[in-house]
């Protein structure tokens, strides 16, 4: 998910049964609302859940995000699950 710097969510791209680590790209087709067009740095963060639903991550799923913004254009990034709740 990326999340503006209000951490508002703008763009998500969901990965089913991914295998890692796992290869992700996002684009005009992943925004939330299609014609939006963010120009200021995003906050990717990650999210793994055995649970099929969507929302909130909730206790015993796993989350992640990158220590810095991204950037339009920005490649090579590592985002690491690394935290349980």
């Amino acid at each position: 998910m990326a999340k503006d710097g209000g951490g508002v969510p703008v763009a998500a791209v969901r990965i089913v049964n991914p295998s890692f680590p796992a290869a992700f790209s996002m684009g005009p087709g992943d925004l939330i609302l299609p014609l939006a067009s963010p120009q200021e740095p995003l906050w990717l963060e990650a999210e793994l859940t055995l649970k099929d639903r969507l929302g909130p991550p909730s206790k015993g799923d796993f989350v992640g995000r990158l220590p810095d913004p991204a950037h339009s254009g920005d490649s090579g990034l590592y985002l690491k699950i690394n935290r349980k709740l």
